[in-house]
């Protein structure tokens, strides 16, 4: 049993002792969602890319490098998707402040955004799979155009003019 299994195991029962069946509900006109349960699907959501990100040999190094206190992280980041799935106001900051500093390259965005949508995919209901994944996909080109704001002699990204 993987991580993530024990982790959907263990959601699933609190949906169950709650009456909680499922994290929204369909009528012909509308969804209603269950608040508490689409953060518990943010939760599991993080979990998921964070336990996939942390072994991937791409991803892994860097974020095995800087962060230092993996449940204040995950914590941190179900805030952040928190705030940016269901409006709360739990999270303040600037992510793309500590991300500028990182060692990256575009190949990793790459990596990051498919192992992030894998794991939006498998764990958030269907309309906030849409709405993390448009999200995570900004974050991305925003991130990218911060990080590499300027052209190589090929027209590609680069950090520093040439």
């Amino acid at each position: 049993m993987t991580l993530a299994d024990a982790a959907i195991g263990k959601v699933l029962d609190v949906f169950r002792r709650r009456g909680i069946t499922t994290a929204c509900a369909m009528t012909e006109e509308f969804s209603i969602c269950n608040s508490e349960a689409v953060e518990a699907a943010i939760s599991l959501c993080v979990k998921e890319f964070y336990h996939k990100a942390r072994r991937d040999d791409l991803l892994g190094p860097i974020f095995n490098k800087v962060i230092l206190d993996w449940d204040v992280h995950l914590r941190l980041i179900e805030k952040f998707w928190s705030k940016a799935l269901l409006m709360t106001d739990d999270y303040t900051g600037s992510p793309f402040v500590h991300h500028m500093k990182l060692p990256v390259e575009l190949e990793h965005f790459e990596r990051w955004l498919s192992l992030f949508e894998e794991a939006a995919d498998a764990t958030l209901p269907a309309e906030y799979t849409k709405k993390a994944i448009a999200k995570a996909r900004h974050m991305a080109e925003s991130f990218k155009a911060g990080i590499f704001p300027f052209l190589d002699k090929n027209g590609k990204p680069a950090r520093h003019p040439e």
